[in-house]
C-alpha cells in the first residue's frame, strides 16, 4: 500500500473515532429512548379530551368532538 493512502485511511479512522469519542458518547442508547418514548404524555387520558386549540400568528383553529 501507498505511504499516502495509509495516512489519508489512518486520518478517516482518527476523524471518525473523534467523531464518535466527542458526540455519540453523549447520546441515549435505544433503551433509554425507547424508555423515554414510554414516559411522553404518561398520564394523558384520551376520553377526557373534549377538544384542541391551535394557535398559530394570532389565527385560531378548535377541533371538538
Amino acid at each position: 500500500m501507498k505511504p499516502k493512502n495509509l495516512i489519508i485511511l489512518a486520518a478517516i479512522v482518527v476523524a471518525l473515532g473523534a467523531y464518535i469519542f466527542l458526540f455519540e458518547r453523549h447520546r441515549p442508547s435505544s433503551e433509554e429512548a425507547r424508555d423515554a418514548a414510554d414516559r411522553v404524555l404518561r398520564d394523558f387520558d384520551r376520553d377526557r379530551v373534549t377538544g384542541l386549540l391551535v394557535e398559530r400568528d394570532g389565527e385560531r383553529l378548535r377541533l371538538e368532538k
